[in-house]
């Protein structure tokens, strides 16, 4: 855009957006026609985005435009189930970080997996606090049953495991999710060499840990990576599925064995998916992650398009 600046939002603070561009930080706020014309909270910069703006003072200025996003990673909002909550954009990859203590659950697993559900950015399941257990594959071979999405072990005190990941993020942006106390923070300290987030003891009666990270920042690596932590997430719920059929593909293949091609799971006769469910070899909690993915994409879909409609009558 003709006399504006480019640069990266690396942190956000209620109404004021820290981007970097070049070598410099400055402390912008949205425009008031970027106000009227946004539609949700999700149309706001969020972490990772690239934005266009009008320098005003030294170091600070107004945001004039959002350049398109390349992807998002996005969560249901927690007041509102049906709102969009965006982690981070224009992302390469996603550390699902679960550690290997009471913290893990394959419940938990699946639902992170059915909140990065996209083909936009690589998901890595990161097993952290390693040194805790020996019984690796015991997890791994869970985790087997339901996706193939690559999985690696790492361990804090390691030092080697800390460069192999560090090689292996390369040059990407990436976002680290997890629960409290999993280590994402302490794991994000060694990467870049220096106690950049505030770290703090678990529970001991629950293996749970504080929210340490007050809030989303990208930090650039000396590789030309970045590195985007986050607060923990308790509560994990996707936004939208993108693709139900690969997601859910075991239940998928389950139902195309039904009796009647429009089974609706419930009373029919000859339905695989209740047989599955009596029989214990299809978990409940997994079938209704399928059946809830299935009516907040609908619901979303609509709202979408709801969106869509009134912003082109703003703009206009």
């Amino acid at each position: 855009m003709t006399n504006l600046n480019k640069g990266r939002v690396i942190s956000n603070h209620l109404t004021k957006y820290i981007v970097e561009h070049k070598t410099e930080k400055f402390s912008l706020e949205v425009s008031g026609r970027f106000k009227y014309t946004a539609y949700s909270k999700s149309d706001y910069p969020v972490v990772g985005d690239y934005v266009y703006f009008r320098e005003t003072n030294h170091n600070e200025g107004i945001i004039e435009a959002i350049e398109e996003r390349k992807n998002t990673l996005s969560r249901l909002g927690i007041s509102n189930v049906f709102n969009q909550q965006i982690i981070a954009s224009n992302i390469d990859m996603v550390f699902i970080c679960v550690s290997l203590n009471q913290d893990y659950h394959i419940r938990k697993v699946l639902n992170f997996l059915s909140m990065t559900q996209s083909n936009d950015f690589e998901r890595i399941l990161l097993f952290t606090k390693s040194d805790l257990t020996e019984n690796y594959d015991e997890y791994i071979n869970e985790v087997r049953e339901y996706t193939d999405i690559d999985i690696k072990l790492i361990s804090s005190f390691n030092e080697s495991d800390i460069n192999e990941l560090k090689e292996f993020i390369d040059t990407n942006t990436c976002v680290f999710i997890g629960s409290s106390g999993v280590g994402k923070s302490t794991i994000i300290n060694k990467l870049i060499g220096e106690q950049h987030f505030d770290t703090a003891e678990i529970r001991i009666s629950d293996a749970q840990g504080r929210h340490t990270t007050a809030h989303r920042e990208l930090i650039t690596l000396d590789t030309g990576g970045a590195i985007i932590d986050s607060p923990g997430i308790r509560i994990v719920q996707s936004y939208i599925v993108e693709n139900v059929e690969e997601e859910f593909k075991d239940i998928i293949d389950i139902s195309n064995e039904c009796k009647f091609r429009d089974c609706s799971h419930d009373r029919e006769p000859g339905c695989k998916i209740q047989k599955s469910l009596e029989e214990g070899s299809l978990l409940e909690e997994r079938y209704n992650q399928y059946t809830k993915a299935m009516k907040l994409n609908a619901h979303v879909k609509r709202q979408e398009r709801a969106k869509g409609i009134m912003q082109n009558k703003r703009k206009k």
